[in-house]
Formats: structure tokens, C-alpha cells, sequence
């Protein structure tokens, strides 16, 4: 699927808590980041304390929990610099 035709969810509640859905899989991790690959795009979830509660890859969900600071896509090539400097 093009990411511009791509429909997807994300949620934040409470700046706790971040569900995204049609996740492929964690490209890194650790307490201060998070880069999810997803069908519409990289995304990075920055903050701090994070961790990953769940991921379904066969439902295609990740749940994140810790103080999030921020949610973004990312292009490919920013993907290195976009996490964890």
C-alpha cells in the first residue's frame, strides 16, 4: 500500500499510553525511543521510561506505555538520525 492512500490510527491518552495499528515490526528501541515500521510510514515515539506492553503482529498492533513526548512519522532516510542521537 502508497503511504498517502494509507489509513491509520494512532492514539495517545493521557500522555501515558500510545496504540498504533498496521505495525510490521520495531525497527529499535530503548527507554527514550521507540521507531515503529508500519504500512504507512516509520514512525518515532520519543519520551521517556517507554516500554512496549504488546505488539500483535498478527493483528498488526503495538501498545506503548511510559511519558510520551512525541509522535512522528519519519522518512526512511531520517530514520537514523531520528532516534537515539
Amino acid at each position: 500500500m502508497h503511504e498517502e492512500n494509507c489509513r491509520q490510527e494512532i492514539r495517545v491518552a493521557d500522555r501515558n499510553t500510545v496504540t498504533i495499528n498496521r505495525v510490521l515490526n520495531v525497527s529499535s528501541f530503548d527507554e527514550d525511543g521507540i521507531l515503529v515500521k508500519t504500512e504507512c510510514g516509520n514512525i518515532v515515539v520519543e519520551g521517556e521510561e517507554l516500554t512496549i506492553e504488546n505488539l500483535e503482529k498478527s493483528s498488526g498492533m503495538i501498545l506503548i506505555n511510559g511519558k510520551i513526548g512525541g509522535v512522528f512519522y519519519v522518512k526512511e532516510k531520517a530514520r537514523k538520525r531520528a532516534v537515539f542521537c
